[in-house]
């Protein structure tokens, strides 16, 4: 059999574009477990120095430091979830509330449109009667999707987190695997390559999550310059 290097061309272009498309197959229906396998690599990583100091400064054993980092990672993201849950339950117990104070002006809002826009009541009627036709027949694939998407983020996080002990409770026999995988490149070499995979990693998980803050409170502040807008709003009807 002749060498890769000393086949014809043709053959060695139809291997590439032959792995090629075996691995986009792969990755499309392997994505349920490829996917939660690289985020729990990339929470591995950033994980790793607690689980170090826990180990070693704390005198954990190794499965309960890798254990209680895991799981001090999981109670981080439920508290972000329950977080934006609680925001949004919020926001919808304030829906009444809101609906009250729009239909004690929603008939000034008619006259003020049909003085502006010449579009007559009855009009404004049958616009409104459509727009809310519309959103019942869609209510029911809304929350069939809401409820999948809820189901496909928990079935992720439970993977996550089952991915991130395994990884981290075997990470010196992974890494013994890398070295022997990769020997003819030297023990020096490899080390520093891993090494600066690791920092760069854990450098991109803080920014992420620094950025995560960041966007959260421009958020924030954006809904509450929308309340101060809508009660100006109230109050600019309320004299009219």
């Amino acid at each position: 059999m002749l060498p890769v290097k000393e086949m014809p061309f043709y053959i060695q272009f139809t291997s590439k574009l032959l792995m090629i498309f075996l691995l986009c197959v792969f990755i499309i229906y392997g994505s349920n477990v490829i996917i939660p396998l690289v985020f729990s690599i990339l929470l591995s990583i950033l994980l790793l120095p607690l689980a170090n100091f826990l180990q070693h400064k704390a005198r954990f054993s190794p499965v309960m430091a890798n254990l209680t980092v895991v799981l001090l990672a999981l109670f981080f993201i439920i508290g972000i979830i329950y977080f934006f849950s609680h925001q949004i339950a919020g926001f919808l117990q304030d829906i009444p509330s809101i609906r009250q104070h729009l239909e004690s002006h929603y008939e000034t809002l008619q006259h003020w449109i049909q003085q502006k826009f010449n579009i007559s009541s009855g009009q404004q009627t049958v616009l409104i009667k459509s727009a809310t036709q519309d959103v019942k027949d869609q209510g029911t694939q809304v929350i069939g999707e809401t409820f999948f998407t809820i189901t496909h983020t928990v079935f992720y996080v439970i993977l996550i987190a089952i991915y991130s002990f395994l990884i981290l409770f075997y990470r010196h026999l992974i890494r013994k695997f890398i070295f022997d995988l990769f020997k003819k490149a030297g023990d020096t070499e490899i080390s520093a390559v891993l090494n600066e995979s690791k920092g760069i990693v854990q450098k991109y998980m803080m920014g992420l999550i620094i950025e995560m803050g960041i966007v959260a409170i421009l958020n924030t502040g954006i809904l509450l310059v929308i309340g101060i807008k809508y009660a100006i709003f109230l109050g600019i009807f309320s004299a009219i």
